[in-house]
């Protein structure tokens, strides 16, 4: 589970979140978007907590990529991959939540 909060300005977005189950601690793992053929949304490397088993940090996010953060399109989700898995071991969707 992760949960990902869009500052005020909306200008970046803080991120926390763990990783359980994996095969392997976790190497990279990134926020993407779009369907295939989509490239309106950039993607963004998640800073790993140390053991690769979750994510922490601040990103700096582009004005153009606020609002399909804000719209949680089902093409927005966060992909993890690991050594025995570097294509991609668990992902999941972004989902808006009001606060």
């Amino acid at each position: 589970a992760a949960a990902f909060i869009l500052s005020y300005a909306q200008d970046t977005m803080r991120y926390e979140g763990v990783f359980t189950g994996l095969s392997a601690p976790a190497t990279s793992a990134t926020l993407t978007g779009g369907i295939a053929g989509d490239a309106g949304f950039t993607n963004y490397s998640l800073t790993l907590i140390p053991g690769g088993l979750g994510i922490n940090g601040v990103q700096s996010i582009l004005p153009g990529d606020v609002a399909a953060l804000m719209a949680s399109p089902p093409g927005l989700f966060v992909d993890v991959n690991t050594t025995a898995n570097p294509n991609g071991e668990i992902g999941g969707p972004l989902v808006l939540r009001d606060m």
